[in-house]
């Protein structure tokens, strides 16, 4: 049976995985010299052999792909993640079905993450001079927040 700290650490491993950058490649690489259980090795072997979908491609219509992109996000202080949330916003106005919660639940996210994060409100500042319609509207109120 797994204890708390095998858990935690295969959670790791997998939000590095679907990370997909050379950077999140070589620290599963250095996990796998300064992890000692053989499970860990096996799955760490398996990720690297077959990398993810690139994240930064995938479409974000699911909330899988928020919580994916917050993971990205928070493992490499990269801002491309929170570019890639923010383009899903407009969808609580202009989705259909799931995509008006996935938009939601962007908007929802990046505002309660604006809040606590400096880094996560000046992304969406800065994303706000070049955007229009919806995502404008919706990235003004966040950032009144």
């Amino acid at each position: 049976s797994m204890n708390g700290s095998e858990e935690s650490k295969i959670f790791m491993i997998n939000v590095l995985w679907l990370t997909n950058t050379g950077k999140s490649a070589e620290l599963m690489k250095k996990a796998k010299l300064q992890w000692t259980e053989p499970r860990l090795a096996i799955i760490i072997d398996r990720k690297l052999k077959k990398p993810a979908d690139d994240l930064m491609k995938i479409p974000v219509r699911s909330a899988q792909v928020l919580d994916m992109l917050w993971s990205a996000f928070f493992a490499t202080g990269s801002d491309e993640p929170i570019e890639r949330i923010i383009s899903a916003v407009h969808l609580k106005d202009e989705g259909h079905g799931e995509a008006i919660i996935v938009g939601a639940s962007a908007e929802w996210s990046l505002s309660s993450n604006a809040k606590q994060h400096p880094r996560v409100y000046e992304i969406c500042k800065a994303r706000l001079e070049n955007s229009q319609g919806s995502t404008k509207k919706i990235l003004e109120k966040i950032l009144q927040k």
